[in-house]
């Protein structure tokens, strides 16, 4: 079979790498976008690798700055010395299509690693790998490819500065404290500061306490409040009977109404607006019954790859059925599904607030006490994995006559990396709905 020469221009990446001699501005743009080995000429891989160190040390770029670092590598000459920079700067039509140069370094570098992904996937068909996990493998090379990021496995510290930097510069220009997804609850992104990227956010609590309820508010806010794309995995409802709570939540239409039909005027035509209001929302509702780890994470992937969503929501985790047969315990089985979706967390870089039951002594629960780390079903893995539990507690739920009534506590358990608490939020139960309890001192909230 006659060997092909792997897609490539050449042209496009000395016109970029000429234009970026002369022009800081086309550093900036090609650091941004391009890494070394999208060029497919070592020479060229070379001489970028230079630049890119050159930017992140804040240097200019240049034949000169270009031309030392090269000796110091001692491959100067190799690349072909000061004649070749020379003949760069020669190489470029025009600068300002430089964005166009860079267009066409990233489309021939992913058409060869489309090439490649093709012969990763028939010799994955050829091994003795189970057909699903394979599946699965050529789903996420497809996903990355889709990305084109191809993540390192480690960096050096002043790589990583680079974006940090750039991170803290993007957080002083928010001028807010709220770094991730917010809640829609001010008290609760006060601790939180956001719920951030590659985070797992477990949701516990007894039943009746209102766990679904305060997942999807907090869903319907990141979407209302932020443009802030979500996906509801709901293993419990259907995608009607969710919509409709999330109806009765927006349009303050008691939910008891909404089901048997019996609404007023008034009452429809909160529930029109509220409907006009969501029909724009980025929210998408999943309710396949008895999904798998492996098909929440093949939607979840193409949901931010086509919605670029910035949120997901499971309901809930017990639910999910464990993927092959059924060797271990349903605490080993949890564990896997635990850790997979800190992984997903991780690989899609958005938070994941999965809803987790309590034990079985502690849903039967008691007046006064609170749920624990310890109180989570399958505990161990769950509480390890979690970058962030919550629970909910209500004492009208036992004691009718309590003083805080309508009140919900939200027991911040575990938060790694920042601190732990309980605030308060207002339970309006016909609406499954919570809220801000309104504007008090900070010495009343916290």
């Amino acid at each position: 079979m006659e060997l092909k020469t792997p897609p490539n221009d050449v042209s496009a990446e000395k016109a970029l790498l000429g234009a970026m001699l002369v022009d800081k501005d086309i550093v900036l743009e090609a650091t941004e976008k391009i890494k070394p080995e999208y060029f497919y000429m070592p020479d060229n891989k070379a001489i970028y690798s230079a630049m890119l160190s050159l930017n992140i040390e804040n240097e200019p770029v240049d034949i000169i700055t270009v031309k030392n670092v090269l000796e110091k590598e001692n491959i100067f000459y190799k690349i072909g010395g000061l004649d070749y920079l020379t003949e760069l700067t020669n190489s470029t039509p025009i600068i300002s299509n430089a964005t166009n140069y860079i267009n066409i370094i990233i489309e021939k570098y992913k058409l060869r690693e489309i090439i490649q992904t093709g012969t990763q996937i028939t010799e994955l068909g050829y091994s003795n790998e189970d057909a699903t996990q394979i599946v699965d493998l050529v789903e996420k090379k497809i996903f990355d490819l889709a990305k084109s990021e191809e993540k390192d496995s480690y960096k050096q510290i002043k790589d990583i500065l680079a974006e940090t930097f750039l991170e803290l510069e993007k957080q002083a220009e928010r001028g807010s404290a709220i770094v991730g997804v917010p809640s829609g609850f001010i008290d609760l992104d006060h601790r939180t500061t956001g719920f951030k990227g590659s985070s797992l956010i477990v949701l516990a609590a007894r039943p009746g306490m209102g766990k679904s309820a305060l997942a999807i508010n907090i869903a319907t806010n990141a979407a209302l409040k932020n443009g802030i794309g979500s996906v509801i995995f709901n293993l419990e409802m259907s995608k009607v009977e969710l919509t409709k709570r999330i109806l009765s939540s927006e349009a303050m239409v008691d939910n008891k109404n909404i089901n048997t039909g019996t609404m007023n005027a008034d009452e429809m035509a909160r529930l029109g607006m509220a409907g006009k209001l969501l029909s724009n929302a980025q929210i998408y509702i999943d309710d396949t019954p008895g999904i798998n780890i492996m098909e929440i994470r093949a939607k979840a992937r193409r949901l931010k790859l086509e919605k670029n969503i910035g949120l997901i929501v499971i309901d809930y985790l017990q639910l999910i059925e464990p993927v092959g047969r059924r060797n271990g315990t349903r605490e080993q089985e949890i564990s896997e599904i635990s850790r997979a979706l800190k992984k997903l967390a991780m690989e899609l870089d958005i938070p994941i607030i999965a809803l987790s039951q309590l034990s079985r002594s502690a849903e039967k629960g008691e007046k006064g006490k609170r749920p624990m780390l310890s109180d989570l079903r399958e505990s161990g893995a769950i509480e390890q994995d979690a970058d962030m539990v919550l629970f909910i507690y209500r004492d009208d739920y036992y004691d009718k006559e309590t003083e805080k009534r309508n009140i919900a506590e939200i027991i911040l358990a575990k938060n790694r990396g920042g601190s732990v608490g309980t605030v308060e939020l207002l339970w309006m139960g016909n609406f499954t709905k919570f809220e801000n309890l309104g504007d008090r001192d900070d010495e009343e909230r916290f």
